[in-house]
């Protein structure tokens, strides 16, 4: 079980700072920055949300085995990473709507650069939706069975999830060891909405009151 664990630290941490960093970035862009196809790009990343995964199991499948990232970690981050990308950009790319247009113009006035906006204005402002965001894909990806099990075969790859179905035997099934790990499995995701809880109600609940 500390294998897995650990496992499941390696995967869900660097995919939750992967899609909370490059759908930033795509927020971003999508907000304050008018182009041709900004509408496109939306729709692409909100019609992505609808897709089932069903039906994308076997074309994920081929395509971890085809690039060589099949049963490794970097092949379930990516995944990861590329699947919740459409719905953390939608939810900051609305949240940055909300900051006040003139704060970039006097940015831009006194020279400062687009990625020095960004990073100096554009982040400590969403901080709380981040965070928000944040909380939610570890929750997520913390749980996640179904792309573990398409894109890991070995054992010393899987995550918590996964080791707890190796605990049920074909004749054979350790339901105590099966209800304590899922009990300490389930600990993790609970304390870090404790401590980032106060982030979280900030998260949501920013702009519902105007002033």
């Amino acid at each position: 079980m500390g294998r897995y664990f650990m496992n499941t630290f390696i995967i869900t941490v660097p995919s939750v700072l992967g899609a909370l960093f490059l759908s930033s970035l795509g927020a971003f862009a999508l907000a304050w920055y008018d182009f041709r196809l900004s509408k496109t790009i939306l729709m692409i990343f909100v019609g992505g949300m609808l897709i089932p995964f069903q039906m994308l199991l076997i074309p994920v499948y081929r395509m971890s085995i085809s690039f060589g990232i099949y049963d490794s970690y970097i092949g379930v981050i990516l995944f990861h990473i590329a699947f919740q990308l459409g719905f953390c950009t939608f939810f900051l790319r609305n949240f940055m709507k909300t900051i006040p247009a003139s704060i970039f113009d006097a940015a831009m006035i006194d020279g400062a650069g687009h990625f020095l906006i960004y990073r100096r204005i554009v982040l400590p402002l969403v901080v709380p939706a981040m965070a928000a965001l944040g909380i939610l894909e570890f929750t997520w990806i913390w749980n996640d069975y179904l792309w573990s099990l398409i894109l890991i075969q070995s054992d010393r790859f899987k995550p918590v999830t996964l080791g707890l179905v190796n605990l049920q035997g074909q004749w054979i099934t350790s339901w105590n060891v099966m209800a304590a790990g899922s009990i300490i499995a389930a600990v993790v995701p609970l304390v870090v909405f404790l401590l980032f809880q106060r982030y979280f109600i900030e998260g949501l609940t920013v702009g519902s009151v105007k002033g």
